[in-house]
């Protein structure tokens, strides 16, 4: 099962140089942008979490009853006993259901753009050529 890492790796630039950048992704979220199926889920999520603190900071995010994203959290937070609310009405509900997410930390984001700022002045030198 060969894996394009090289294309996961574009994709995560690209996200972070997105203004703003995307936030919260998911694996399925890579996997479709990769355009790979489902069974590849167990070895990106491997390969986004050996990323995690240097480019990717992995975090839980909760979801409601009704299956609505409420707020990210930090992997090892404890939020047992803790009442949530939601948008769509759903109240006083415990933090159960959670789906892991991915954010970019300020230094990967950061080196993302000087790449991207590198590429275009690269293209526009080739364009004057």
């Amino acid at each position: 099962m060969a894996i394009p890492y090289s294309k996961i790796n574009d994709i995560l630039l690209n996200w972070a140089t997105n203004d703003p950048p995307i936030e919260d992704f998911t694996v399925e979220n890579v996997l479709y942008a990769a355009g790979l199926d489902s069974s590849y889920y167990e070895i990106v999520l491997r390969y986004l979490m050996s990323k995690t603190g240097f480019e990717l900071i992995p975090k839980k995010m909760l979801v409601c009853p009704s299956n609505h994203k409420i707020q990210a959290f930090d992997l090892d937070e404890d939020l047992e006993g803790e009442l949530f609310d939601c948008f769509c009405g759903e109240s006083d509900f415990e933090a159960e259901d959670f789906i892991l997410v991915f954010s970019f930390t300020d230094d990967f984001k950061k080196d993302a753009l000087k790449k991207k700022l590198m590429k275009n002045q690269e293209q526009r030198h080739l364009q004057l050529v």
